[in-house]
């Protein structure tokens, strides 16, 4: 595994997965937006991506970025209950560290993207509305097995 830290003074970051095909770019300008394109072609324009608490707060609105810290990750997980004995797990990480103690994280794998919220809070806390935007750059087809 790889770790770089740094403070955050850019408030774009790019996320290559690690064939270098998907890149992920993440804006924060007060808000949290991200995109996705593969082989250079936009797959999802800027979507805004935040957590609401029950307290009024909202993780990923009136963000600042204060540091920025990059991982890669290629191990195997022997997973308890599914059909093949080991998984790889493969990918590249950006964790944007915000003000207000939380981050987000970005992953991307050859596969795919994920990113998730988590803070440090010690006090209890409840989620009440999630914003996941997903703009689609073009109307994509789509297959699903039932």
């Amino acid at each position: 595994m790889f770790v770089a830290t740094s403070i955050a003074t850019a408030r774009n970051h790019q996320l290559l997965s690690p064939d270098g095909a998907l890149r992920v770019e993440v804006t924060v300008d007060g808000e949290l937006f991200y995109s996705v394109s593969h082989k250079g072609r936009m797959i999802l324009a800027p979507s805004k991506g935040a957590l609401r608490l029950a307290d009024g707060t909202t993780l990923g609105e009136q963000c600042h970025v204060q540091r920025v810290r990059r991982t890669s990750v290629d191990e195997v997980v022997k997973p308890h209950f599914y059909g093949k004995n080991t998984i790889r797990d493969h990918y590249n990480a950006l964790t944007l560290e915000m003000r207000g103690r939380y981050s987000v994280e970005f992953r991307a794998y050859d596969e795919g993207v994920a990113y998730r919220f988590a803070t440090s809070r010690k006090e209890p806390y409840m989620v009440t509305e999630e914003v996941a935007e997903f703009n689609f750059a073009e109307d994509w087809n789509m297959w699903t097995a039932y």
